[in-house]
């Protein structure tokens, strides 16, 4: 029989187990469950695949901030007034075109990141777009 409970919430990085018939209890006062603390993230043998590789990911990162900048540029010449903070994002658009056109020309050729970002290909230099194509 159970003497006591313990009680995790569900996000517990740490699972319990209960050895039955052990001389020595961390639960009972009565010696028939052990408890030993185990981590799960320790024990678990999830390998973490992705469909993109990494120059992809950071592409698309670096499409996402160009997109937030064109969204303030937008902002702007509508009248709107931007925050400081806002005002340097688009300071470093130049930058971040640079980066981005570093990392489109080294794209795996079978990717297909720049078709589903014409937005932000069509940004990018003539000279890289040419690179890119062949």
């Amino acid at each position: 029989l159970f003497r006591s409970v313990l009680l995790l919430p569900p996000s517990a990085p740490w699972v319990f187990l209960l050895r039955p018939w052990s001389s020595s209890c961390s639960v009972c006062d009565f010696g028939c469950f052990e408890t030993v603390a185990m981590s799960w993230r320790a024990e678990s043998t999830f390998v973490k695949s992705s469909a993109f590789a990494e120059d992809e990911k950071e592409y698309l990162k670096l499409a996402k901030k160009l997109r937030d900048i064109l969204k303030l540029e937008e902002k702007s010449l509508n009248g709107e007034k931007l925050a400081q903070n806002q005002l340097d994002k688009i300071t470093s658009k130049n930058a971040l075109l640079k980066e981005v056109t570093a990392l489109a020309v080294k794209l795996p050729g079978d990717t297909d990141v720049l078709e589903k970002n014409q937005d932000i290909t069509a940004l990018l230099p003539p000279s890289a777009q040419k690179d890119i194509e062949k």
